[in-house]
C-alpha cells in the first residue's frame, strides 16, 4: 500500500470552489490552524463537503464548511509516493 509525503509546499490558496479540488493534496484548516493533510477522495456535488481519503493510520474523513474548514491547495515544490 502506498503512503503520501507531505508535499513540500512553496506557498498555498485556498480553494473557494471545493468542487476543483476533487483529486489534488490538499491542507484541511480550520481557524488557522492545520488538520490534515491528504488527497480530495470526493466532492459533493454543491462543494460544501470533502473527503480526505484514508492514509496510512488516518482514516478517510469528512469535512464540511458550514463547520468552518478550509480547503488550501498547496503549490507544490516537490511530491513524492513511499512505496
Amino acid at each position: 500500500m502506498e503512503q503520501l509525503k507531505a508535499p513540500i509546499a512553496i506557498k498555498a490558496h485556498i480553494a473557494e470552489d471545493w468542487c476543483l479540488a476533487a483529486g489534488k493534496i490538499v491542507e484541511i484548516r480550520r481557524w488557522g490552524q492545520r488538520i490534515r493533510i491528504g488527497q480530495v477522495d470526493a466532492v459533493a456535488a454543491d462543494g460544501t463537503i470533502v473527503w480526505i481519503a484514508g492514509s496510512g493510520v488516518e482514516t478517510r474523513a469528512l469535512f464540511e464548511r458550514a463547520q468552518g474548514f478550509q480547503v488550501w491547495v498547496p503549490v507544490l515544490a516537490g511530491l513524492s509516493l513511499a512505496g
